[in-house]
């Protein structure tokens, strides 16, 4: 067919849609689609198209259709220009940066490998399935792990379909693996007294661990701990320490107030000797916090001594917030305080903050005296 010195030929493909083919300068046939399912209205849409000199350009929704997964995947999970991160942000939300970095990390390592080179259109459920199912073995990690992926690769993709690269997400209806793994463990009451009463190589990794088991504290937030924030019946957890970020808001991105018993206070005073106000509590030099070694070796010993199966169990530093988080709700403390102590996120969680002089507090401080009261005071 001719127009106007253009030649192209039409073509009706299996979905029903018009195609053309025309020659570029240089010699190349060239396929576009008309968007059109009848013949009459295909060639309409050519000849539009050969008057607005835009024959073998290609449409907007051809060309993010046409894109890579690669080219598409270049902002995503980069702090400053990943969509996902700024629509939260926008709305008033919280994210990690680590967890970015680690976002980043496994889509360079496991997601573009196999779908790099795929056009966003080209990409399927079965391609997707086939992915998940083999992502464990060629790659070696967990089942937990291998859904994360699935479900961060769906957030991308449907922000795909949001700025029009393909019409729904094939990842949408994709079933996550079964997690058949081993629950973290935590201890017994019985196992927290026998480890803190016995003696410990390490003084600052026993009061670290102890504030952890009586605090619900995390193993970051003891990190960034500093010396300001420790008040005599409380804590102020307002930060947490990354090893890539340093300083950081707490995990939920808010502060909370932890109750702490005269004996926790005294230890903390002990470890905080001779530290300006703003350093760091579990620290050299008030700057940067002992490694995480530096914690949970000390722990693994004090626990073999104490007879506590922590391999077989899965127990590591994090089953402290466990224990403590187990033995509030045992207590029966109200589930908004327990969610403001150990700093839970919910859609039940007020943003008030809570009276230090208030009588939940007071039933923590006791269930923290009460549980700590047969542990020796001389084992540090």
């Amino acid at each position: 067919m001719y127009k106007s010195s253009a030649y192209y030929t039409l073509t009706k493909f299996s979905n029903g849609v018009w195609y053309y083919y025309a020659y570029s300068t240089d010699g190349k046939r060239i396929k576009r689609s008309t968007g059109r399912r009848s013949r009459k209205d295909a060639i309409a849409e050519v000849e539009r198209r050969i008057d607005a000199g835009i024959l073998l350009e290609m449409s907007e929704s051809n060309r993010l259709a046409n894109t890579t997964f690669y080219e598409f995947s270049r902002p995503f999970w980069i702090w400053e220009t990943c969509p996902i991160i700024r629509d939260k942000m926008a709305r008033g939300g919280h994210y990690s940066k680590d967890l970015c970095a680690a976002n980043r990390g496994s889509m360079e390592k496991n997601i573009i490998p196999y779908f790099g080179d795929k056009k966003m259109s080209a990409i399927t459920q079965k391609d997707m399935n086939e992915w998940i199912l083999n992502l464990p073995g060629n790659a070696g990690i967990s089942a937990s792990t291998a859904n994360k992926m699935l479900s961060m690769l769906n957030q991308m993709l449907r922000v795909a379909v949001y700025e029009g690269y393909i019409p729904s997400s094939p990842a949408e209806n994709v079933r996550p693996l079964y997690e058949n793994e081993k629950r973290r463990g935590t201890f017994t009451p019985e196992e927290i007294m026998k480890l803190f009463s016995s003696s410990w190589d390490n003084p600052n990794a026993y009061i670290a661990a102890f504030t952890a088991a009586f605090t619900g504290m995390r193993l970051g937030e003891i990190r960034a701990l500093r010396k300001s924030r420790i008040m005599d019946d409380s804590i102020l957890v307002d930060s947490s320490w990354s090893d890539k970020a340093g300083i950081k808001c707490t995990k939920s991105g808010k502060e909370r107030v932890v109750p702490i018993t005269r004996r926790m206070h005294s230890m903390l005073m002990q470890v905080s000797s001779g530290m300006g106000d703003d350093e760091l509590v579990f620290s050299r030099d008030g700057k940067t916090p002992y490694e995480d070694r530096r914690f949970s070796l000390p722990l693994r010993k004090a626990m073999a001594k104490a007879g506590i199966d922590y391999k077989g169990r899965n127990i590591t530093f994090h089953s402290f917030r466990h224990f403590f988080n187990t033995q509030v709700v045992a207590a029966g403390i109200s589930g908004d305080i327990v969610r403001n102590i150990v700093g839970h996120e919910s859609v039940e969680m007020t943003d008030r903050y809570l009276h230090l002089d208030s009588p939940e507090l007071d039933s923590v401080r006791k269930l923290q005296f009460d549980l700590t009261r047969g542990i020796r005071r001389d084992r540090i």
